[in-house]
């Protein structure tokens, strides 16, 4: 379940792009069309595809923060070598950091 946000965030974030890079190349510019306004305060004006990017980017973060990544052991990582590496002279600052990662 979790690749399926980060698979929607990335697509949401790609399409809101596409679709502003499309509007720059076909008219030169992005058009803007939607326009919010209560009494005398404005919101910048957008439009679907930057929306689309804002719940995109909102969700990576929320994935990236809320949900635990499980990965399957693919052997030795960068950050086993990095703590081996700078704990040499110190095992038992190594394993304290091993499990930290």
């Amino acid at each position: 379940m979790q690749q399926v946000w980060l698979a929607t965030a990335l697509g949401l974030i790609l399409g809101g792009g596409l679709g502003n890079l499309w509007d720059r190349i076909a008219y030169g510019y992005v058009i803007d069309f939607i326009s919010l306004h209560y009494q005398g305060y404005y919101w910048p004006a957008f439009n679907i595809a930057d929306s689309a990017i804002s719940v995109g980017a909102a969700i990576l973060v929320a994935d990236s923060l809320f949900f635990k990544k499980s990965y399957p052991n693919r052997g030795v990582s960068m950050t086993d070598i990095a703590v081996s590496e700078s704990t040499k002279s110190n095992p038992q600052f190594c394993f304290l950091l091993r499990g930290r990662f």
